[in-house]
């Protein structure tokens, strides 16, 4: 099986990110305080050194800001998955628990 800089991608770059999302419009007030919210934890001391020895850094993004970030990405790899002929296993799932 080739590589991916075999098929012609030099510049793949892997990562990985979480994030949550709310289903529908949420209210604004709720949508940010959750933010507020989650982003504080993420600020925790203890949350930060949990993290480091996973090597994960959290990255606290607004939720406006985070968007275009997820859509950029979502092409990116949408087009690779196309190009290579990936075929998803809808039954798969991988779970990660920090």
């Amino acid at each position: 099986m080739p590589t991916v800089a075999e098929l012609g991608y030099k510049d793949f770059e892997v990562d990985t990110w979480f994030a949550s999302f709310a289903a529908g419009q949420p209210p604004a007030m709720v949508s940010s305080q959750f933010n507020a919210e989650v982003s504080g934890a993420l600020g925790a001391r203890d949350m930060i050194e949990r993290f480091e020895v996973l090597w994960l850094d959290a990255q606290r993004w607004a939720p406006a800001d985070a968007a275009p970030i997820r859509r950029r990405r979502g092409q990116y790899v949408g087009k690779l998955v196309k190009d290579i002929g990936v075929k998803v296993d809808r039954h798969a799932v991988a779970a990660v628990w920090v």
